[in-house]
C-alpha cells in the first residue's frame, strides 16, 4: 500500500478593509491635478474612480486630469475590491474660474 500525504496551504485572504482619508483639491482651471488613492488588501484589489454626480469611470489608483475645467469639478469617489469585500472613500475637486478683469 502507498500512502501519499499532500500538504494544503492556507489561503489567507483579506478586504481591502481600509482606505486612508483623501484630501479635497481646490485648483483654477486649465491646472493639472491627480488624486492618488492607496488601498491595499490580499489578493491584490481592483481600484477605480467614479464621479458621483455623473457615473464616469476611471480604472487605477491614480485620478489625473490636463488641463482640468469647471465641468470636472465635483464629488469623486475611489473604490477599492477584490474577492473579500470593498472598501471606499470620497474627495472633492474644486475647479475655480480662470477670470480676466478688465477695467477701462
Amino acid at each position: 500500500m502507498i500512502i501519499k500525504f499532500v500538504r494544503f496551504a492556507k489561503c489567507f485572504s483579506t478586504a481591502p478593509s481600509f482606505i486612508p482619508p483623501i484630501q479635497n483639491k481646490t485648483t483654477e482651471e486649465g491646472e493639472n491635478v491627480s488624486v492618488s488613492c492607496n488601498a491595499s488588501g490580499t489578493p491584490p484589489v481592483m481600484v477605480s474612480w467614479i464621479k458621483v454626480d455623473g457615473g464616469e469611470r476611471f480604472d487605477g489608483s491614480e485620478l489625473m486630469f490636463t488641463h482640468i475645467n469647471r465641468s470636472q469639478s465635483g464629488e469623486y469617489r475611489c473604490e477599492a475590491s477584490n474577492e473579500c469585500g470593498n472598501a471606499s472613500e470620497t474627495t472633492t475637486i474644486e475647479v475655480q474660474c480662470e477670470c480676466q478683469l478688465t477695467v477701462t
